[in-house]
């Protein structure tokens, strides 16, 4: 499929947001994807969740999942720019019984807690967190891959956050798509918006062998060491991807 059959049939309407023109649903025409998921233990998950109905996806009887994924955005409805998403799979208002439940995720999406969303982009980071919550901040961001090694670093000024090492394979072609339902939190309520993710091709590592997630002294970097993180259990890069991103699409009130 073309990226612009990808495309084909949506209907979207011109917005204009806090002084932001734009469209929705946003769509991203180009983009490079690396992504990692990693044993977390499910206390340390608990902890950085909003409300007892988000449930971490279970791995193990004590190990949730954690998701660090870079984004080079070339080509989108609100211009181009980067961001790293670190987040964690989750089922609200649902049990969640352990495997099940994280491996339909892994194969199809689902809803995941957006804990971290830093971009490289005012309108990036206006436009998110005013419509719908997500906690982005402004940071510098490399998405590359050379010779078989795929690249996300993360950086605030002077203080390095993350880097994460994705070793790969060339790129096979899959035509898959999945499904992301982002949780967000705006003032006092819980958000679930929509992502449709389009992949022509991508090399995917099951095992997680070949990444490797390097750690700064940022306090959010210490946040993420504070994770406990384990091995990594999934590694993916996709040269050239695409997406279809909504405005919230549903809301509970945080507590009740």
């Amino acid at each position: 499929m073309t990226a612009t059959e990808f495309f084909d049939g949506i209907t979207q309407f011109e917005t204009t947001f806090e002084g932001h023109k734009g469209k929705t649903p946003t769509f991203y025409y180009d983009t490079t994807q690396i992504a990692a998921a990693f044993l977390t233990p499910l206390d340390r998950i608990r902890e950085l969740l909003p409300d007892e109905r988000v449930r971490p996806l279970r791995a193990t009887r004590k190990s949730g999942i954690t998701i660090v994924t870079g984004y080079d955005y070339r080509d989108t409805d609100i211009g181009p720019y980067r961001e790293v998403l670190i987040g964690f799979p989750v089922a609200v208002g649902e049990r969640s019984p352990i495997g099940a439940g994280l491996r339909r995720f892994m194969m199809r999406g689902g809803p995941i807690w957006i804990w971290q969303l830093p971009v490289t982009t005012e309108t990036a980071r206006d436009l998110g967190i005013g419509i719908a919550g997500y906690p982005k901040f402004l940071a510098e961001i490399e998405v590359r891959s050379d010779d078989g090694m795929a690249v996300c670093r993360l950086r605030e000024g002077d203080s390095e956050i993350l880097t994460l090492r994705v070793k790969h394979r060339s790129p096979r072609k899959v035509d898959g798509r999945m499904y992301y339902e982002p949780i967000t939190m705006r003032g006092t309520r819980l958000l679930r918006s929509s992502v449709v993710a389009g992949y022509p091709q991508q090399a995917r590592s099951v095992a997680g062998r070949g990444v490797t997630l390097a750690v700064g002294e940022h306090p959010i970097g210490k946040q993420i060491r504070d994770l406990e993180l384990g091995r990594a259990v999934m590694g993916m890069y996709a040269p050239d991807c695409r997406f279809i991103l909504s405005t919230p699409l549903e809301g509970w009130p945080i507590g009740e």
